[in-house]
């Protein structure tokens, strides 16, 4: 409860009290790298409770995902469509350019698409948008959307392709065969979900703190130095090492921020920096000096 007491006061002044920094510069490195760790590490909850609490609300419609899931991937290949390898590319049997959709009383996953797949082995990557479909197979490669819809991106298959022997082809009966064989590890999808869960409230916050501590140590060493050279110019007798204590100190309202616009979605480029900048330089221009502590 005492170390609760310490930082929510060490945190209260880091965030309101220029004058504070000023009793940073007679603390140890330590108890300052300490308070980083420990904000991060409550950041770093507020992400994962959040994921965990998204996951759990859709937890119970895991069970009817499946079974519609099933259904529809067990339906969805044509009858009359056989594919086969040929030359290390994929042919047909039907009439190109051919779309497969899917059932009459589902939605095709991204919006805006008419078609699921579209199959035109002739067909170049610059036909992709005339075909209104969320996949186009040609050839020997596979475009779909990307970036939200505003562009896409080419998958290339020849590498698959060259391990396939020539004349090896797929049709329904195949496809039913292997899709038999996949649908019962659909089964486990609720457990997958729960196991995730758990680990977004138990090891989550620890990796992310980890990981964010780690940008944040590289982000102080590189702004920490610019903070020391105006230090020297305004000549404040501060080395580099308490400049970038107290820039730990003064990353407390950064992360606050970077935290709230991660949780509501709404980014803003670069104002985490700004804020955090503007902060050490109105700490660093008052009239503070390092004095030595007398053992």
């Amino acid at each position: 409860m005492k170390k609760l007491k310490i930082f929510a006061r060490t945190f209260r002044k880091s965030l309101t009290s220029p004058a504070y920094y000023q009793d940073i510069l007679s603390a140890k490195f330590s108890f300052s790298f300490k308070y980083l760790i420990f904000l991060l590490f409550l950041a770093s909850l507020l992400f994962s409770f959040k994921a965990a609490i998204g996951l759990a609300k859709i937890r119970p419609k895991v069970p009817s995902f499946i079974t519609e899931a099933k259904k529809v991937i067990s339906e969805i290949y044509p009858d009359e469509l056989v594919l086969t390898i040929r030359n290390k590319k994929i042919t047909t049997n039907v009439i190109e350019p051919y779309s497969i959709d899917f059932p009459d009383d589902k939605k095709i996953p991204v919006e805006g698409y008419k078609h699921l797949l579209t199959i035109n082995t002739r067909a170049s990557i610059d036909d992709f948008q005339k075909y209104n479909s969320v996949f186009l197979l040609a050839g020997d490669y596979i475009v779909t959307p990307d970036n939200e819809g505003r562009s896409y991106k080419v998958l290339p298959l020849d590498d698959y392709l060259k391990k396939i022997p020539d004349g090896a082809y797929l049709n329904k009966g195949l496809y039913l065969e292997m899709v038999k064989k996949a649908l019962p590890y659909f089964d486990y999808l609720p457990r997958i979900v729960d196991l995730v869960i758990l680990f977004l409230i138990v090891l989550s916050p620890i990796l992310i703190t980890g990981l964010s501590l780690l940008g944040k140590l590289l982000f102080l060493l590189i702004y920490s130095f610019f903070l020391w050279l105006l230090a020297l110019v305004l000549k404040r007798g501060l080395s580099y090492a308490k400049v970038f204590q107290m820039s730990m100190h003064g990353l407390t309202l950064p992360i606050l921020l970077g935290a709230f616009l991660s949780l509501i979605n709404f980014p803003i480029p670069f104002v985490s920096t700004i804020i955090f900048l503007v902060w050490m330089i109105v700490i660093l221009k008052r009239q503070l000096r390092f004095v030595p502590q007398v053992r």
